[in-house]
């Protein structure tokens, strides 16, 4: 730090610290100005928290391919920075599957910035208080229309059908509703009826069955998928 165009004097400086909770140090000095090299020293007991999470990598990869000029900048690991208002204060990279973490941080109002290389996939303003273990997602066309499918289809001869999709929210919570071409409620597939054969990826067994156990009839339906980050 450094004052400038100070008349001379006495003054009495003070140093402080302080967190989104509000001040938690300070200290006083008697400066004589001029003056040169006065130090300070504050004493913080502070719990510090952390921000983790998971990015859906497959998604985060078709956005930057999507959007990067001649797929320039669009290769490379996930990475997710936290920014101060103007500043950036970290940069970490996510592991294979997606998840990052961020140890040792006060509390604050930061802005969560997600990259695939040097292309931003997704950025979130992100309130931490102190001590919190903060876990978030970001939302980066969380469920692709293009993971969403059944297989087999047409669902002839077999006893099942099986909904396929990918999604990386960090806290899924998710549900498969089957009406028939007149739009009644046939099925209802709750969240503890999925399975995960893989990362992020996630599937449903319908076994051509209504909510009361008996066989449906041949013909059309339609299912729609809903996707929840809790």
């Amino acid at each position: 730090y450094e004052f400038e165009n100070i008349a001379w004097g006495t003054y009495m400086i003070r140093t402080s610290a302080h967190t989104l909770e509000g001040f938690i140090s300070s200290a006083f000095q008697q400066a004589v100005v001029p003056a040169f090299d006065i130090d300070f020293t504050l004493s913080v007991e502070y719990e510090l928290g952390e921000i983790s999470g998971t990015l859906p990598t497959i998604a985060a990869r078709k956005f930057a391919l999507a959007r990067a000029p001649s797929r320039v900048g669009a290769t490379g690991n996930i990475k997710v920075e936290l920014w101060q208002g103007s500043r950036k204060l970290i940069s970490v990279d996510a592991d294979a599957s997606g998840s990052f973490i961020i140890p040792n941080l006060l509390s604050g109002h930061y802005t969560a910035k997600a990259y695939y290389g040097n292309v931003l996939i997704s950025s979130k303003p992100v309130t931490l208080k102190q001590g919190q273990r903060l876990s978030m997602s970001f939302l980066v066309e969380g469920l692709p229309s293009e993971s969403v499918f059944n297989y087999p289809n047409p669902a002839k001869g077999v006893d099942k059908t099986t909904v396929h999709f990918e999604c990386g929210y960090a806290n899924l919570k998710s549900e498969v509703k089957i009406y028939n071409i007149a739009g009644e409620l046939v099925r209802t597939l709750p969240n503890e009826d999925r399975t995960s054969p893989a990362s992020q990826t996630y599937e449903y067994e319908w076994k051509l069955n209504n909510d009361s156990g008996k066989k449906v009839a041949s013909g059309v339906y339609i299912y729609i998928l809903y996707c929840e980050d809790t």
